[in-house]
Parts: C-alpha cells; sequence; structure tokens
C-alpha cells in the first residue's frame, strides 16, 4: 500500500509503464465534465474509473482485493475512509470472479483505518485487502477517480 497526495502522483511514474499515461490523466481531469464510467489510458488495459457515490456507514461496506490490477484510488473531491488488511487475515466470500478480477471477503478484523481527503491517494495492490467507500462520520458525497493498473505494468 502507498498512501500520497495526487499533488506527488508523478513520483510513482518510474513504478509502471502506464505512469506518464495515469498522471497525464489525473492532472487533466475536470470533475465537472467527466461522466461516471470508464476511459481507457493504455493498450496494456490500464483505465480510469470515475466514480461518484456517498459513503456509507462500515457496516454496510464490505472486504475485496485483486489478483490482476491494481487499485489506486484517488480522491477528488469528499473525505473517504478505506481500511487496508493483509488477505491472509480475512476469510473469502464465495471465491475469486476473475471476470471482475476481485475476491469478496466476509466481515473480518478492523484492519488498518486510512482517512483520504480530497486530493489524496492509496494504491492497493493483490494481497492487500482493502474497504473502501467508507464514511468518515456522517455519509458524504465522494468524487474519484479509481486507477486500475494491470500488474504486468509494474516495473
Amino acid at each position: 500500500m502507498i498512501i500520497d497526495t495526487i499533488e506527488n502522483l508523478g513520483r510513482y511514474e518510474a513504478l509502471m509503464s502506464s505512469g506518464s499515461a495515469i498522471a497525464d490523466f489525473i492532472a487533466s481531469s475536470d470533475m465537472a465534465q467527466l461522466k461516471d464510467g470508464k476511459y481507457p489510458l493504455t493498450e496494456s488495459g490500464c483505465a480510469a474509473l470515475v466514480q461518484r457515490y456517498s459513503t456509507q456507514p462500515i457496516e454496510d461496506c464490505s472486504w475485496e482485493s485483486h489478483r490482476e490490477f491494481v487499485d489506486i484510488q484517488c480522491i477528488m473531491s469528499g473525505t473517504e475512509v478505506m481500511y487496508w488488511i493483509p488477505v491472509e487475515e480475512l476469510e473469502s466470500d464465495g471465491g475469486y470472479d476473475a471476470s471482475k478480477d476481485k475476491e469478496a471477503y466476509l466481515s473480518g478484523p478492523s484492519g488498518s483505518k486510512i482517512t483520504l481527503p480530497p486530493g489524496w491517494f492509496a494504491f492497493f495492490f493483490p494481497g492487500e485487502g482493502h474497504m473502501a467507500k467508507v464514511a468518515a462520520s456522517e455519509p458524504e458525497d465522494v468524487e474519484k477517480i479509481v486507477i486500475k493498473v494491470p500488474v504486468a505494468d509494474f516495473r
């Protein structure tokens, strides 16, 4: 897991072959102009998912992990709480769905709490369980860009 500010995203470009495409997309993103949905960034399968939603109480959120993609979750507006935990500490809830690159888990230990304000991001790598969309206190509207980076893009 990596946590930092979007202002510093360029520091991580060298880690990924898609790094410059990611940095360019985030730097040029005007959330007022972007519609929710998927935006392909590279031929390797790197894509941006633009999302808007209200955060939720923790009991309405769930753990997940990925195998083929790294998530870079960028908070553009609002504040969102996320949790991180090694997947070995979670119990699978039915197995891995390869079509979604997602494994869901039963509720488990609380993990490490991360509060991301606007302008911050978190990388979640394979083997790292994460829970997103959690309200900091009361539900809050969030605008977020999740970058899905193929593991093969990492150097």
